[in-house]
């Protein structure tokens, strides 16, 4: 029996009986709680108080500076340094921007260029945050659980993502966005517990030499050389995160202006893509070690958009929920098994670097949310939602088509490689 089957056979929560993935995998849940809350808390404060599309979708874009700019020089510096430090220092600093916003609007002093601020302060910390953790999983379980080990993750960020807004949305109604951010903030730094009850990784044994651009650089040249790597950062990154996923930063708006709902429907609104990612990842967890991963990840990517589309085009709150589920189950699995198939064709020495390329198209989505918000003033917000799903269907349709003659149909690289470990 090879070592992949044996990660199937055993479960459903197969790598969660290793020990140090498991405290990686609680505080994740910490971090996630807090960033659900997050981003339903700002864009319904911003949104309560300019009563601007143009302006939500401003403070979304703030996480674009941050995840261009930082997002390959994390992924360097987690090739360099320990892995656990990089990600406490980086957890920290997103909370107590968090509370610093809490202490401002709950002493009226909060002003929107303070909300861009702390917006721009807390996505660094995510910027540096997210590749660090995808790399550290590979850390932390064997080739064979990677598939199980992203999967969980996804599933501890997607239960919170779940739990969160919903949260947000009832502690806005009886505590406001002040308060509510308070208890956002004790997200973040709860998820420090766990993640500080790791060991020291100390310096990789294989870190990298020279300057930190020239090592971005190496990560840069091996990603275009490698045909699956860069197939999946195209699609992934520019068809599913620039025209895709703005749709979250868009969300306070479809909920107010076309749905007619308050904070709680919003954050029911949100809840329902998690509770959809909860379903994907699970439904990947399942599987285990599955071969035919590029079939997976372009059929979840499909399934996205064409959910995503019905939400944007529907009138009815229900009918809005349902999409919202198959698009979040959609969303989850199709960066969880692009994930995997990035990481399992790359060395461990240069994970960080790739996986930073790989986490480095989430400030695409902070891009596609400029325009899409300030369409949405001049035409509305299904008309601007609609042509960006439109653009991502077409890209993608364009992309599986250019490397469907290039890839083979079974990617027997990520089972050969689990089978020898």
């Amino acid at each position: 029996m090879t070592a992949g089957q044996v990660a199937r056979r055993e479960g459903m929560f197969s790598a969660l009986g290793q020990r140090r993935f498991r405290l990686l995998w609680w505080s994740g849940v910490g971090q996630s709680i807090g960033l659900g809350m997050q981003q339903i808390t700002l864009g319904y404060y911003v949104f309560d108080l300019t009563r601007s599309g143009f302006w939500v979708g401003a403070v979304a874009f703030m996480g674009f500076i941050p995840f261009f700019f930082f997002s390959p020089v994390a992924g360097s510096l987690g090739d360099r340094m320990d892995r656990r430090t990089l990600l406490a220092v980086a957890q920290a600093s997103s909370g107590a921007a968090i509370l610093t916003l809490a202490l401002l609007i709950l002493t009226g002093q909060a002003a929107i260029w303070q909300v861009l601020v702390v917006a721009l302060v807390s996505s660094t910390g995510q910027a540096l945050t997210v590749p660090i953790r995808f790399a550290f999983v590979t850390d932390l379980v064997e080739r064979p659980y990677l598939l199980n080990a992203v999967a969980l993750n996804s599933l501890s960020q997607n239960v919170a993502r779940t739990a969160g807004p919903v949260l947000a949305g009832v502690l806005i109604a009886a505590l406001d966005a002040g308060g509510t951010m308070m208890i956002n903030a004790s997200g973040y730094l709860l998820g420090l517990i766990p993640l500080m009850r790791l060991p020291a990784t100390g310096r990789p044994e294989h870190a990298p030499q020279g300057s930190v651009l020239g090592a971005i650089g190496e990560g840069v040249r091996y990603s275009l050389a490698t045909p699956v790597i860069l197939y999946a950062l195209l699609l992934s990154n520019f068809g599913f995160s620039l025209f895709g996923m703005v749709y979250i930063s868009m969300m306070p708006v479809f909920a107010k202006e076309v749905l007619g709902r308050g904070s709680l429907g919003l954050g029911m609104l949100s809840a329902a893509a998690g509770l959809g990612s909860v379903v994907g990842a699970l439904v990947l967890a399942r599987l285990g070690d599955y071969p035919h991963k590029r079939r997976l990840f372009q059929g979840f990517y499909l399934l996205f958009f064409g959910a995503l589309l019905v939400f944007t085009l529907s009138p009815s709150y229900p009918l809005s929920m349902v999409a919202l589920i198959f698009a979040g189950a959609g969303s989850a699995s199709h960066i969880s098994v692009g994930s995997v198939m990035v990481q399992t064709e790359t060395p461990r020495e240069l994970q960080g670097r790739v996986m930073s390329l790989w986490t480095w198209g989430i400030c695409l989505n902070f891009l596609g949310a400029l325009p899409v918000g300030a369409l949405s003033e001049v035409y509305g917000a299904p008309a601007a939602m609609t042509g960006s799903i439109l653009c991502g269907l077409l890209f993608g349709a364009a992309v599986m088509i250019r490397y469907h003659r290039i890839l083979p149909g079974r990617e027997p690289a990520a089972v050969e490689s689990g089978a020898a470990s």
